[in-house]
């Protein structure tokens, strides 16, 4: 069986291998809110896969586990039922029951999984005091020997999968074998690992495809504690800095919740880290692992180098007047359509009317190759200094003409012959209006 690491999150599916018995261990619901996406992440089953031994050897176990489970017909180490439908949190103590060879002591500790920055490299840590527990049997006949203890869960420290923890002998360290876990010690339904309610949470991920062009991103978390407030930050040089979009989450009754966060218009193309961060017990939530960390690819502004108000997305104040510009695939190719904010002049029955608005501007097909072009006059039949009118299949004049000063080198300029309202100074200088016949800047066409 494997055990997966999803977006941030360690996920338990391989449990107790015992009679064949293999059950997962479920994340917590999503509180009615929708699943953001989430980075893959690196699979590490490999390496917890040895760690679940058979009941019947103690081969590869660690010292304590191995007394613990010798010399007894059931060795185990479960939490009860109750606690589990309540809700394990943080600071509050929860029984632990115990089972294995009779009278002879060991101590028991909560681990967790902390990860180096690579996201690969994982390690168990301890988060919590040893306790000490004896178990011992329930009758003179008895095979086993039992104990219950109380444990609490601390706040786990700064830079682990605060989420998911695991209870096992206080010397279990990676690699050893894992002493099996169960739901309660009166089932059979094995349990590698459980979640608790922390502060610090579990930061889930987020995918960077999924930031909006405006810089819009969400970040998931769960295991969190219901009602604690959640922001998300980005580093900037050395300093943290708040970037919560449209107010702080506040994770709900199953301790799940997102975030949003905005990129700042002032950040240039680059990699950045975010981190989720505890609002309400002022406290960081998320490791530094490859999953916290996106790449920006800054969209050009106008008073970038290499702005095109002609193909990139978005509204822009541009030379004095305001522009819209969208982008959608055609064919083989790209097409963007320019609006402008504009005048336009109107005539129906008689009558001359203004409005304002965006109106349309022109179309760009951004750069392609110029065979494709071959049949098509937009882009001059494919050849190079193309200079022509021609009609449409509807009937309507086209002029096109390519690798000139206009159109500028390696593209196409077309102009359409179109009957137009427009307004005009007489003599005396009043506006008046008219209707005319004249050429319309239409499209234009870029080579790769």
């Amino acid at each position: 069986m494997k055990l997966k690491r999803l977006g941030g999150a360690l996920f338990a599916a391989a449990l107790l291998a015992t009679a064949g018995v293999v059950t997962s261990a479920p994340l917590a619901s999503a509180d009615g809110l929708a699943e953001v996406p989430v980075a893959p992440v690196e699979d590490v089953a490999s390496d917890l896969a040895a760690t679940v031994a058979p009941l019947e050897t103690t081969a590869g176990w660690s010292g304590q586990s191995a007394t613990l489970c010798s010399n007894t017909s059931k060795c185990g180490i479960s939490i009860g039922a109750q606690t589990l439908l309540n809700g394990m949190r943080e600071n509050t103590p929860f029984n632990v029951i115990v089972d294995g060879q009779p009278d002879k002591s060991v101590q028991i500790r909560v681990f967790t999984v902390q990860y180096a920055k690579d996201g690969k490299a994982w390690n168990f840590v301890p988060i919590s005091k040893a306790v000490s527990v004896t178990p011992r049997k329930g009758s003179a006949g008895s095979t086993y020997g039992t104990a219950t203890v109380s444990m609490t869960v601390p706040t786990p420290p700064e830079g682990v999968d605060a989420g998911q923890i695991y209870i096992q002998t206080a010397d279990f360290t990676k690699g050893a074998s894992m002493i099996g876990t169960r739901v309660d010690s009166s089932g059979s339904t094995p349990q590698k690992n459980w979640q608790v309610y922390t502060s610090r949470a579990r930061d889930k991920g987020f995918n960077p495809t999924t930031i909006n062009s405006d810089g819009v991103m969400y970040r998931a978390f769960d295991a969190a504690v219901p009602g604690h407030k959640y922001a998300v930050q980005m580093l900037r040089g050395s300093k943290w800095v708040n970037i919560t979009y449209q107010g702080n989450a506040t994770a709900g009754k199953m301790g799940t919740g997102v975030v949003s966060g905005r990129i700042p218009s002032d950040v240039t193309s680059g990699k950045y880290r975010t981190r989720l961060f505890n609002v309400t017990k002022n406290i960081p939530v998320s490791p530094d692992v490859p999953w916290t960390y996106f790449t920006w690819s800054k969209t050009p502004g106008p008073n970038d180098p290499g702005f095109n108000v002609y193909t990139t997305p978005g509204t822009w104040n541009y030379n004095g007047r305001l522009w819209k510009t969208s982008c959608e695939p055609y064919s083989a190719t790209t097409r963007c359509r320019t609006e402008i904010w504009a005048t336009q002049i109107t005539y129906k029955a008689g009558q001359y009317y203004r409005t304002d608005g965006f109106v349309f501007n022109n179309l760009t097909y951004k750069p392609s190759p110029r065979s494709i072009w071959r049949n098509n006059p937009l882009g001059g039949n494919g050849q190079v200094g193309f200079n022509k009118q021609w009609t449409g299949q509807d009937g309507r004049k086209w002029r096109t003409e390519c690798d000139t000063a206009v159109s500028g080198r390696n593209g196409c300029r077309s102009y359409i012959w179109a009957t137009v309202a427009e307004a005009y100074k007489t003599r005396s200088g009043a506006t008046s209006y008219r209707v005319t016949n004249k050429w319309l800047f239409n499209n234009i066409v870029q080579f790769s």
